[in-house]
């Protein structure tokens, strides 16, 4: 296992330069890097003391760490790596959804393998707020993260359910790394187990009912009514919902939604979850409606 990490990163510094021609941002940034003397003359006399996890500066600049901490390790033989990151570029969750994707093929190439398989850490649960659905949060990258399953040879590791209110980086790792080791053993080495949560499969709305319907079996860890779940009509007021299982579907109504046009789940900063399936992993947070964060 190779080990290349540096926290508060964010994913353009991990981008080599031939990216610039996709993505325009990556671009302006490079520019500002390459135009600025001061920047430049601080980076340069970082790498002269000697780089040092206290370097603030030097880790926030885009493109070094691609050159000095990924580019040299691409020779080894791999079949894939682990990639949690996304603080650094939390507020900007269009672009990473853009970023992400582009960045893998381009992995891909150095690497000379199509299937090199990136196991994406989602971020977990942070941040104090009343679990309302519309509020500015992480639910929003986490969807653009949730988007990095569109190529193949990708998984997503769901740790919705994990973290803290008020640390960013939440102490207890074991279950991501859990998680993380059983997508590996299903998605790269080919083992028939179950390794990840439900995920929406479908919905449909009956009268003032949503059904809610999962790739697979739910059920709740504590026996009670799942939580999580928000109903709003067309007009975009959200209502928490109440839940009830029906099989492989969930079935919510809400107080003063007479006929419910979107749903939310688990769509906010750190929300209070039950949803499983058999073996105890979470149900992946979800939205059914397009509007604008």
């Amino acid at each position: 296992m190779i080990v290349t990490c540096w926290g508060s990163s964010s994913i353009e510094g991990w981008m080599p330069r031939d990216m610039t021609e996709q993505l325009p941002h990556f671009k302006e940034m490079l520019d500002r890097l390459d135009n600025s003397e001061r920047a430049r003359a601080r980076i340069d006399a970082a790498i002269k003391k000697g780089i040092r996890p206290g370097f603030v500066f030097v880790r926030k600049q885009v493109n070094l760490l691609y050159n000095a901490m990924l580019h040299p390790v691409i020779p080894y033989a791999s079949r894939g790596m682990v990639w949690y990151q996304g603080e650094a570029n939390d507020k900007k969750p269009d672009e990473y959804a853009q970023s992400l994707p582009l960045w893998m093929k381009r992995l891909r190439q150095g690497w000379g393998r199509e299937d090199f398989h990136f196991l994406v850490v989602m971020l977990p649960g942070y941040g104090a707020d009343d679990g309302r659905p519309d509020a500015k949060s992480w639910a929003w990258f986490r969807e653009a993260q949730m988007k990095a399953l569109a190529p193949p040879h990708t998984s997503v590791a769901n740790t919705i359910d994990l973290g803290d209110v008020k640390n960013i980086h939440p102490p207890d790792k074991a279950p991501i790394c859990e998680r993380l080791a059983l997508l590996a053993r299903r998605d790269v080495y080919g083992e028939k187990i179950p390794a990840a949560g439900p995920r929406l499969k479908s919905f449909t709305v009956k009268g003032n009912q949503m059904l809610i319907e999962f790739d697979q079996g739910v059920k709740t860890r504590d026996g009670k009514p799942p939580t999580g779940f928000w109903l709003a009509d067309k007009d975009g007021a959200w209502k928490q919902a109440t839940a009830t299982i029906e099989g492989d579907k969930v079935a919510l109504q809400a107080k003063g939604i007479k006929m419910p046009a979107a749903c939310r789940y688990a769509f906010s900063g750190k929300p209070d979850l039950n949803l499983a399936n058999d073996t105890g992993l979470p149900a992946y947070p979800f939205r059914t409606d397009e509007w604008p964060q």
